[in-house]
């Protein structure tokens, strides 16, 4: 942003050159993203929406294997898809189930729609959060950011990156405000769409504000009731029960899985995945049997520290932005 308003005349030109190059790669990103869809629909991840969704409106288990799924609804795919359920939570089907009317790509385009719509309702709030809300400086800023490789490369997969983005975005922007109500909706339901923001849960709990976690839970609870609703309640169980937990070992060790969860593995096991491809290399030590004790260490570790810092500090935007 200071960038955006300096009035230093070098600092002018550097601006206008650094801005019209980010922007180039933007434009460049935007068109990778759209090939994506027009081209090679069935190779992003938002077919695993897409195909559960198609087994919703046919009477189907979503959480079977998406190969299953992709044998019967879209037959003429050219590659294999994955070999297991998608690891999605139930209440993502919700917001998926009305695009099983429409053929995979034009699913794609409205998904991409939706994710572009999140993504400037973020930027939004960033800049809200800083005070700063001139219209020009949030476009040239909404731009700059399809053109952020982890940004562009979950709008070429179809991921859930902007849903999160917003919810936690407005969560803190509520926490600001002191809306005590929307943060525990909106914590609720960042748990409900993908199973994290729980240590700001713990943070709260541990803050005593009762009210926060009583919404959060209550959210949490009230998206997984209406997807027990869509596709039965045996089946949102069966998620939580047995799906979850056969799909982590697949992909535990992979490169691009930047959990601390993932450390004990590569270390002692060795990186890599059964059904995905990607960079493999041997464990430093071939102790297996260390493995998930190391992680389970590694990650209790990191969140007591985590909470212990979020609870020393003085400000609620840093305890969240360490959470």
């Amino acid at each position: 942003i200071d960038l955006l308003v300096a009035r230093d005349p070098k600092i002018r030109i550097l601006r206008y050159v650094l801005v019209l190059g980010l922007l180039f790669n933007s434009l460049f990103a935007c068109g990778l993203v759209v090939s994506s869809i027009s081209s090679y629909p069935h190779h992003r991840d938002f077919i695993q929406e897409y195909l559960s969704s198609r087994a919703l409106k046919d009477g189907v288990n979503p959480y079977s294997p998406v190969a299953e799924l992709a044998e019967r609804f879209e037959p003429d795919i050219p590659i294999p898809t994955f070999p297991h359920p998608t690891p999605h939570p139930p209440p993502v089907l919700i917001l998926a189930f009305p695009l099983a009317w429409l053929t995979l790509q034009s699913a794609s385009y409205v998904w991409l729609l939706f994710e572009l719509i999140c993504l400037g309702m973020a930027t939004f709030l960033l800049f809200r959060l800083t005070g700063r809300t001139r219209p020009l400086h949030l476009l040239v800023f909404f731009f700059l950011l399809l053109g952020w490789h982890p940004v562009w490369k979950d709008l070429i997969l179809g991921q859930l990156g902007s849903l999160l983005l917003l919810l936690l975005t407005g969560l803190v922007f509520a926490a600001q405000r002191e809306g005590r109500r929307s943060v525990g909706f909106l914590l609720g339901s960042v748990m409900a769409m993908k199973l994290i923001g729980w240590p700001i849960a713990l943070f709260y709990l541990i803050r005593k504000k009762w009210d926060i976690v009583f919404i959060a839970g209550g959210t949490f609870l009230g998206w997984n009731l209406l997807a027990s609703v869509l596709c039965g309640p045996g089946t949102v169980l069966a998620y939580y029960l047995e799906v979850g937990r056969n799909i982590a070992p697949l992909y535990r060790a992979h490169e691009e899985n930047f959990s601390l969860w993932t450390l004990g593995w590569r270390l002692f096991e060795g990186t890599g995945s059964p059904v995905l491809e990607g960079m493999t290399a041997p464990p430093l030590l071939s102790l297996p049997g260390m493995a998930p004790l190391v992680s389970v260490l590694i990650c209790i570790t990191a969140l007591v520290l985590g909470l212990r810092l979020a609870i020393r500090s003085n400000d609620g935007t840093t305890s969240l932005a360490i959470l």
